[in-house]
């Protein structure tokens, strides 16, 4: 009889996660081995729990291309994994007997394939009934900032609990009707459908593949963003289908295609993780498998059963002959009280000398124990500013710190500016230790970030530097995203008491927004941005070209919001070092 799985176990193989030695020969890191990290981002174990299927990305600086690799592991040896099929970018696995299902553009646009578990050729595994439509990156209306722009006919897949049946979601876009002249109508289309050329609504067809034919059961209107599709589950019958997109449900009738209102019965709960060094789990019975990471080992492969845990597969094993210093968990406390977590390279020779400094922030992910995660560093190697001599502060937000409006406006502007104050609080903690050069601090952040990043230099004196990446700071935010999200102006409006025009609101947009105040910033500042959100920047950079501050905008075109393409990875990450160089090292 298999034991369970339980928490306890969970948290110790956490606790227990073991560092990449260096070995004595080991050399220093490179921009190109941050960038070919290889990730797991799916594991799926079959129905019998014998095996793992697994997803492995391959990035390659030199072919500037990322392959994706479905690997297979014997439960029992999860160390010996085979790989399957290697092409181009493959989603949502699934197991079939004894083959494993995906998605990949093998033929132009996402259809379903599969490939036997043993090894073999692919095959498609029926040719999809509707025509290819755009998806992901900056994309109306099947958008998603951080999936590669292609083509794709199905959307998502899953396998009914009999086998028998398979549900696919397919996207369909409702374009306007131009037969009076009008292309863009406000009250439908999003601001990025201006910039981007492409106007539509986005509509899915729901499916089911079932005797060798595809049959069609309903289509959901999903409005002017619909992402990836909706979520797709089977009832433990095999008779009911419910889609889950943003907070709203649908369940549908396989026989009939009605929409029903009768629930899908309440899965059993599955044993969650109070650590982030886990993730990417499949279940199959008191079976489970993982991706398992911390600040010292990269992501490899790892299953569990009863209270045994075992090592599986590494695509990292390089990094054991590779120099870095794994960061170190830091709390810091700001002068209002409020506290917050993330991390601290600090060099040997740093702590009998003062050294340049990078903040690195991107709101709440610093504390995540994560091998020098995209999600937290986006271009910002953190590894290789520590090798250059650079003190590296992981800084997140506080948590508990009041983000929104105050009893007034002098407290309003302080809960907006509270990020600022906890990034100067772990910097002045940094200076109280010796290790920080106060003369040499830069700050760096994407998205939120960046926001963060830009604030800081219109209301803070303690940074020298500044790169912002995939984002800003100012009137922007209200212009761009008002478009698309009729609550942003409801928020302007509880904010700062109206928008930036309104004359009961304008002092206190000139108060805040980085733009707005672009005439009390002197400091240097790098822009990094996909083609579509360099917009988000030109009014800040065009201030301060015209007082001469030293600004640089930079586009990647075709990128996602964390670039995903290795050369443009590569170099953002090299002009990150080199302008930090330019401003810190020597200052």
């Amino acid at each position: 009889m298999r034991k369970p799985i339980t928490l306890a176990l969970l948290i110790l193989a956490a606790a227990l996660l073991p560092s990449v030695p260096a070995s004595a020969s080991a050399r220093a890191m490179e921009v190109r081995d941050v960038v070919e990290v290889r990730q797991i981002p799916e594991t799926r174990i079959s129905p019998d729990g014998r095996q793992v299927a697994f997803l492995v990305t391959e990035p390659s600086v030199a072919t500037h291309t990322v392959t994706s690799r479905i690997m297979v592991a014997d439960f029992d040896r999860p160390d010996r994994a085979r790989s399957v099929y290697a092409g181009d970018r493959v989603t949502d696995l699934g197991w079939h007997g004894n083959s494993i299902t995906f998605l990949t553009a093998m033929d132009g646009a996402d259809e379903v394939w599969s490939v036997p578990a043993a090894g073999g050729r692919p095959r498609k595994l029926f040719d999809a009934p509707v025509p290819a439509v755009p998806i992901g990156g900056q994309r109306f209306a099947f958008y998603n900032s951080n999936t590669p722009a292609h083509d794709a006919k199905i959307l998502r897949h899953q396998w009914s609990p009999d086998g028998r049946s398979l549900a696919f979601i397919t996207p369909h876009l409702v374009k306007p009707d131009t037969s009076g002249g009008v292309v863009y109508d406000e009250a439908k289309y999003g601001i990025q459908s201006i910039v981007e050329g492409q106007y539509g609504s986005a509509r899915v067809g729901v499916w089911v593949w079932e005797a060798g034919r595809p049959r069609h059961l309903t289509d959901v209107d999903l409005g002017p963003q619909g992402g990836l599709g909706p979520l797709v589950a089977w009832s433990a019958d095999s008779d009911r289908l419910e889609l889950a997109f943003r907070g709203k449900s649908w369940v549908v009738d396989v026989r009939t295609g009605g929409q029903v209102n009768t629930p899908l019965s309440t899965p059993p709960a599955r044993q969650s993780l109070a650590s982030d060094n886990l993730s990417a789990f499949s279940y199959a019975a008191n079976r489970a498998a993982a991706v398992r990471q911390s600040w010292s080992s990269p992501p490899r492969l790892v299953v569990m059963e009863g209270q045994t845990i075992r090592e599986g597969h590494n695509p990292n094993a390089q990094f054991a002959s590779i120099q870095f210093q794994p960061p170190v968990a830091a709390q810091w406390t700001d002068p209002h009280g409020h506290k917050a977590g993330g991390y601290q390279i600090v060099p040997p020779q740093c702590r009998s000398t003062r050294c340049p400094t990078v903040v690195i922030t991107h709101g709440g992910d610093a504390a995540r124990n994560g091998f020098m995660s995209e999600a937290h560093e986006w271009q910002y190697p953190s590894q290789l500013f520590a090798a250059k001599g650079f003190v590296v502060l992981g800084v997140d937000e506080s948590p508990t710190a009041p983000g929104g409006p105050g009893k007034d406006w002098p407290e309003t502007l302080r809960n907006m500016l509270e990020p600022v104050t906890m990034m100067e609080a772990a910097v002045r903690q940094g200076i109280d230790a010796g290790f920080v050069d106060p003369g040499r601090v830069g700050i760096a952040g994407y998205s939120r970030g960046a926001e963060v990043s830009q604030l800081a230099a219109a209301h803070s004196s303690m940074f020298k530097a500044v790169s912002a990446g995939e984002g800003g700071n100012g009137t922007v935010g209200y212009w761009l995203l008002g478009a698309q999200n009729p609550n942003v102006a409801e928020r302007a409006k509880q904010v700062f008491g109206g928008s930036p025009v309104d004359p009961q609101a304008a002092e206190h947009w000139q108060q805040y927004a980085a733009d707005l105040r672009a005439a009390q910033i002197r400091t240097p500042m790098l822009l990094q941005a996909a083609s579509f959100n360099a917009v988000a920047n030109l009014e800040l950079r065009a201030y301060l070209k015209a007082q001469g501050v030293p600004v640089e905008l930079i586009v990647f075109p075709g990128e996602t919001h964390i670039f995903h393409q290795p050369a443009h990875r590569a170099a953002a990450m090299t002009q990150n070092l080199t302008w930090f160089d330019r401003w810190l090292a020597s200052a």
